[in-house]
């Protein structure tokens, strides 16, 4: 078993790439492996209650941990109590800590791909 770290710094939503990207941390998970979703930067909107939670709930009932970063979540005008039940809402500087030893994954935005 292998521990993975998906980092998402865009809003997967917006992007249109949430398929790939829960399909992605479901099949590692789905496949014995331990597997934590980083929401940072621009992706922490994702991570808000509402229309979205039912793949973030999908994840967690798969096992993944969702985490975001507080920093980014207050950035783009988050509070603590705007994320989707089950999220963790990691302290400056935690996330770090808390995934040494993961491999990380970054996913890339399709729109900057393209503009490159």
């Amino acid at each position: 078993m292998s521990r993975y770290l998906i980092v998402q710094a865009h809003d997967p939503f917006d992007a249109d790439a949430h398929p790939p990207f829960f399909a992605l941390a479901l099949s590692l998970a789905s496949a014995g492996h331990d597997v934590a979703v980083l929401f940072a930067g621009g992706g922490v909107t994702a991570a808000r209650a509402g229309g979205h939670s039912f793949w973030l709930a999908e994840l967690r009932l798969a096992g993944v941990d969702v985490v975001v970063e507080s920093t980014a979540l207050r950035a783009h005008g988050m509070v603590p109590a705007d994320v989707a039940p089950g999220i963790t809402v990691a302290p400056s500087g935690a996330p770090a800590d808390a995934f040494a030893g993961r491999k990380p994954l970054w996913i890339a935005d399709r729109r900057q791909r393209q503009a490159a």
